[in-house]
């Protein structure tokens, strides 16, 4: 693809338009990750099958969605955003009627894992298209946008998510998406711009990557296999090793075949801008954080705090809330201001909010836990969407598709990682005597170690921010984007 071709060609008013296609699509992401999770035990209950088996409904869809990031990011830049991003809705209205109609749990197993095609296509396509299409003084403001409707549908997903299976059953929780994907497919096709493929189909597909394209697909499965399973079967046991040893080994395989690839899946070439690197591994520190405390939170709540479900299901939604009013704000002030300085502010919040929970998290009352999601919101909320703009401010605009599956598979990573590892530390920091003496006192510890964790994590994705934005001129960067011929 030319410069010419991938410079922003939206107007203001069809900016407008295009972002909240995009920002649509990242909401009705999340909201089919969260409403799931409430209708798991009534399908359980419904195909007489245990929590193990319902628990591959779940991870037929992030498994799938995840392991294809990095495919459809080259899709993206060879066969043109739009066309990508309205068969990604196709996908995902497939996935959602067959899973809404399926007669077994092998069926509903198979929709998901075809909606999961579909949201990585509209969630890596999505990222892409603001930064080819938004106006470089505006893409901030899109990406805020874009977070605040993704905090939107993981707030709503639980509640959402009961109300449709508990009064229309839980079929509808996947039925209900076929009209919304219909409509949202034709905003879509009205505002975004076409681009002209670098080349037919035909030819991309014949000459695509596809041993590279294995490679990634089995090295990531095996890689987050790994980390979904490990509190399961043990951190140590044979099965776990195996899976990160040889997702470790293929992912190594992929990196030596993409080096001596003549049309990569991955351009390494895009790693060669430390800044890029820097800004996607903050990313990464500070996914990991966030999934942590986000799993972590409702057992200080439930088991600390001797709250009821429902009043642990309201608290927790204050980050989200908080996310959600800040994100387009914090996007906004990253087109006016450096988004490193605004990263790094989000994550000194951050660390505050972990300190003074561990240093408050034994106080009587809901007044910690409070404190800390509300300053925790705020903090993911400035850093969020300035990292989004300067990760993908820092790529080259015929690459925004492979950039975005870059970012958005650091995130991925970052989220399953941070989850294992809070609960990890969690489980592991009190002494089995601590146990029997003082059971309080074992859970405070364990939470005080979890979130010691998080601080460091935050003080690393600060420092990576500050880095990215040391070695790179915002001001040169915005207005002189470099070209890495893909």
């Amino acid at each position: 693809m030319t410069e010419k071709t991938a410079q922003p060609d939206a107007s203001q008013g069809r900016a407008r338009w295009l972002v909240a296609s995009v920002a649509f699509a990242c909401f009705l992401c999340m909201l089919n990750t969260h409403t799931i999770n409430i209708a798991l035990p009534v399908i359980a209950q419904h195909f007489q099958v245990d929590t193990g088996m319902v628990a591959r409904v779940t991870l037929a869809y992030l498994m799938t969605m995840t392991c294809l990031l990095l495919v459809f990011g080259k899709l993206d830049d060879q066969l043109g955003l739009k066309r990508l991003f309205i068969s990604g809705y196709g996908l995902f209205t497939a996935g959602s009627l067959l899973s809404g109609i399926a007669p077994s749990l092998g069926i509903l197993i198979l929709g998901r894992a075809v909606q999961g095609i579909g949201a990585s296509m509209l969630l890596t396509t999505g990222t892409a298209i603001i930064a080819r299409h938004v106006p470089p003084n505006r893409r901030g403001w899109g990406f805020g946008i874009q977070g605040a409707f993704s905090a939107a549908g993981a707030m709503l997903g639980a509640p959402l998510g009961g109300l449709i299976t508990q009064y229309a059953g839980w079929h509808w929780v996947f039925l209900a998406n076929v009209p919304v994907c219909i409509l949202a497919a034709v905003l879509a096709k009205w505002a975004i711009p076409v681009e002209k493929p670098s080349a037919p189909a035909r030819q991309v597909m014949a000459t695509f990557d596809w041993p590279g394209a294995g490679l990634s697909f089995a090295g990531i499965f095996l890689l987050l296999s790994g980390l979904n399973m490990g509190r399961k079967l043990g951190w140590a046991s044979p099965a776990i090793l195996t899976c990160f040893a040889t997702g470790v080994l293929l992912l190594l395989l992929f990196m030596v075949r993409e080096r001596k690839c003549a049309a990569p899946l991955l351009n390494l070439a895009l790693f060669r801008d430390r800044a890029f690197t820097c800004a996607n591994l903050a990313g990464m520190a500070a996914f990991m954080v966030m999934t942590g405390s986000n799993f972590l939170m409702p057992f200080y709540l439930a088991r600390y705090k001797h709250q009821s479900a429902a009043a642990t299901g309201f608290v927790v939604m204050l980050f989200s809330a908080v996310f959600l009013l800040a994100s387009p704000i914090a996007g906004r002030l990253s087109d006016r201001i450096h988004p490193a300085r605004l990263c790094a502010a989000g994550m000194a919040c951050a660390i505050a909010a972990c300190i003074i929970l561990q240093l408050t998290l034994q106080m009587p009352g809901l007044m910690p836990a409070l404190v800390f999601l509300g300053l925790f919101g705020f903090s993911f909320a400035m850093f969020a969407s300035p990292n989004n703009n300067q990760v993908m401010g820092l790529a080259p605009p015929a690459m925004a598709g492979t950039a975005a599956s870059v970012f958005r598979t650091a995130g991925t990573f970052g989220s399953a990682s941070g989850l294992a590892l809070f609960e990890a530390l969690f489980s592991m920091a009190p002494p089995r005597a601590a146990v029997a003496a003082d059971p309080a006192a074992m859970l405070a510890s364990g939470f005080r170690a979890a979130y010691g964790f998080g601080a460091l994590l935050c003080l690393a994705a600060l420092v990576l921010s500050l880095a990215a934005g040391r070695l790179a001129n915002w001001q040169t960067i915005q207005a002189h984007r470099k070209e890495i011929k893909p």
